[in-house]
């Protein structure tokens, strides 16, 4: 191992998103979201660990990359009143930082983030951090109930999905 790799290794061990205390409730958050979103149709897919990245096809990720990264930030922000505001803003950072260089995902292998091998679902994470930022948590709130009476679980194309936030929100998803 080189010397620059250990430095980002032990940066990475200081970081929030790196906190057990810290990524309990965010694991539990992703739990609960996607039993919510499975209560009423069976969608052991949709319910799986998504912290094991390994255990998804690839293909089943980037398929369902619109209600994946809907489910993700949607539980980012739930987990907010346990995690804080400096945990959320970290994880869009790590997300940010992962679609700007690919290269970045290498790096930051040791950080337990769902869906965190998708730059799809991370660029649409980022996103919908900024439409959480325009339109508050009221409005965010209705548009997850709307998608999910809407859609269940299926997953619109991106270009869909953009439609749809305008339609529900009056804000543009581009």
């Amino acid at each position: 191992l080189d010397d620059r790799f250990l430095l980002e290794l032990s940066a990475n061990s200081q970081k929030l998103i790196s906190n057990p205390e810290l990524l309990y409730p965010r694991w539990v958050a992703e739990q609960m979201i996607r039993a919510w979103w499975c209560s009423s149709i069976a969608c052991p897919q949709v319910q799986a660990n998504v912290f094991d990245t390994w255990y998804y096809e690839k293909d089943w990720v980037e398929n369902q990359a619109v209600l994946n990264a809907l489910l993700t930030y949607s539980s980012l922000q739930l987990s907010e009143p346990l995690t804080g505001q400096d945990f959320i803003d970290e994880e869009i950072t790590e997300r940010e930082s992962m679609v700007n260089d690919p290269k970045y995902i290498e790096r930051a292998m040791f950080i337990k983030l769902p869906m965190i091998d998708s730059l799809t679902v991370d660029s649409l994470i980022i996103r919908l951090d900024a439409l959480w930022q325009q339109v508050g948590p009221a409005e965010f709130w209705q548009l997850v109930r709307d998608y999910r009476n809407t859609y269940g679980i299926s997953s619109p194309s991106e270009d869909e999905f953009s439609r749809f936030v305008e339609q529900v929100t009056g804000m543009n998803f581009e």
